[in-house]
């Protein structure tokens, strides 16, 4: 997602990308259905024709989002999803090499979720497009979901020692995001449940430790049950 340089002005960011930028907001917090485009204009300070002549309207507008999100998302994890990949394709993969990618990939996803780059807003899109798909779904699902979903299910798999495709592998996957997910979904319950202010250094240090313990159970509980 772009973002102005700190000491950048609001009016010497130019109209497309403040359209970006105050689009993840509203839509974050209208949705797609309640958002209009006069408000889009308005929340970016710009001339409400400038919707249709740089995104072709609001849909386009809102497709660039899910793109801006998906490239995002793309960028955090796809260090760790290419050494997947390369381990698997030179055939020298181990459990432990497994685990430390697994491990890798599941620190860095929930760093990412912790941090201020998922902003609520954002947060927000992804829920709606979960709950209430719109049809740009297939687009954010092809183009980031899908490719991310399916190299981290290759390594659960191996690890469990099942098939990627056998549907146990795919739901051990979906679980261990999800239990990182939930850290930002319910970011408002946890924070009053444990007293913090809000996610710093340590608390993330003490989460992703968490997550990492559970991830080891969760493999392992599912490997014995796929016996």
């Amino acid at each position: 997602m772009p973002r102005p340089a700190a000491n950048t002005k609001p009016d010497q960011v130019d109209a497309k990308e403040r359209l970006l930028m105050a689009g993840v907001k509203v839509f974050g917090e209208h949705g797609y259905e309640g958002t209009s485009t006069r408000a889009l204009a308005n929340e970016a300070g710009v001339n409400i024709s400038a919707i249709a002549y740089y995104y072709n309207g609001k849909e386009g507008l809102y497709r660039a989002i899910l793109e801006s999100i998906g490239t995002m998302a793309r960028s955090v994890m796809s260090g760790f999803t290419d050494e997947v990949e390369a381990r698997f394709k030179a055939g020298d993969m181990t459990d432990e090499k497994a685990t430390a990618l697994l491990h890798n990939v599941m620190s860095n996803f929930a760093r990412f979720l912790l941090s201020e780059r998922a902003s609520p807003y954002i947060a927000r899109i992804l829920i709606r497009e979960q709950l209430d798909p719109t049809p740009n779904f297939d687009f954010l699902y092809e183009g980031s979901m899908r490719p991310m979903h399916e190299t981290l299910t290759r390594l659960v798999a191996f690890l469990v020692k099942a098939d990627p495709a056998d549907e146990r592998a795919i739901l051990c996957a979906h679980s261990l995001l999800g239990q990182a997910v939930i850290f930002k979904t319910h970011k408002a319950t946890a924070l009053r449940r444990l007293q913090w202010q809000d996610y710093g250094a340590q608390e993330a240090a003490t989460i992703v430790a968490m997550i990492l313990q559970q991830t080891d159970a969760i493999i392992a509980m599912t490997r014995e049950a796929l016996k």
